[in-house]
């Protein structure tokens, strides 16, 4: 079967609240919740994920990636399945 591979750094709170966030209506926030809404970039991580990425397509046709998905607000629950369904596993 195929390999299920998660690339990136410990995600703490930081950007978990998106979809709650986003769902809400305009002027009723919580503080708390804002600022797990907001992502913040971590260059060093996206480096080291783009380093694994740019191996792996210079590898021609043995690269090991069939698809990349970006987790977002649904988080691994919802990225890992959408993966699976789309690579027909």
């Amino acid at each position: 079967g195929a390999k299920l591979i998660v690339l990136g750094g410990p995600a703490m709170l930081i950007g978990l609240g998106g979809g709650a966030a986003s769902s809400m209506t305009a002027g009723t926030t919580n503080a708390d919740l804002d600022f797990a809404s907001v992502q913040r970039e971590n260059a060093e991580m996206e480096r080291r994920c783009q380093e694994v990425i740019d191996r792996c397509w210079q590898m021609g046709d043995a690269n090991p990636i069939s698809f990349i998905h970006d987790v977002g607000a649904g988080g691994l629950s919802n990225a890992l399945p959408e993966l699976v369904k789309d690579g027909g596993r």
